[in-house]
């Protein structure tokens, strides 16, 4: 892909003025090159972030609904991550963990995690609940071994 460009003159002196035009526009198109090519991971990465923070920015609306329709649930945690399978395949997922004071029957927590994957427009979701005796962190006993 290399060009090569000889300038000759009858008398011969080099044409300064030939050259730096040439020399001057090879640059100019490889700059613009590499701006474009810049744009380009730039609006990349901008649709990338925007796709990251519309899960955040759906957070509070996703837990006032849901305490409204179960005002039982104490806290609600909501992310994106990767789901590693056993094959190291790794699948985007949205998990949605959430305590509750009283038992959900499986039919409800069912249509929690269904209506959950449809309110946030995801392929796979995650759903876990747990109440909030298996929420709490084990306690420290007081004795210490020696």
């Amino acid at each position: 892909g290399t060009q090569i460009f000889l300038h000759q003159s009858g008398d011969h002196q080099i044409d300064v003025t030939a050259l730096k035009s040439t020399l001057l526009s090879d640059l100019l198109r490889e700059s613009q090159d590499t701006v474009k090519q810049r744009e380009s991971q730039l609006q990349k990465l901008r649709a990338e972030l925007a796709k990251r923070n519309a899960l955040l920015n759906q957070t509070g609306d996703i837990s006032s609904e849901l305490r409204q329709l179960y005002p039982s649930l104490d806290q609600i945690t909501v992310g994106d991550g990767v789901t590693i399978a056993e094959d190291g395949s790794r699948h985007q997922v949205v998990y949605l963990n959430a305590t509750i004071r009283s038992d959900l029957s499986a039919a409800e927590q069912q249509r929690i995690a269904d209506w959950f994957k449809i309110r946030t427009k995801a392929d796979a979701v995650v759903f876990n609940i747990q109440t909030p005796e298996v929420a709490a962190p084990a306690k420290a006993s007081g004795k210490r071994k020696r």
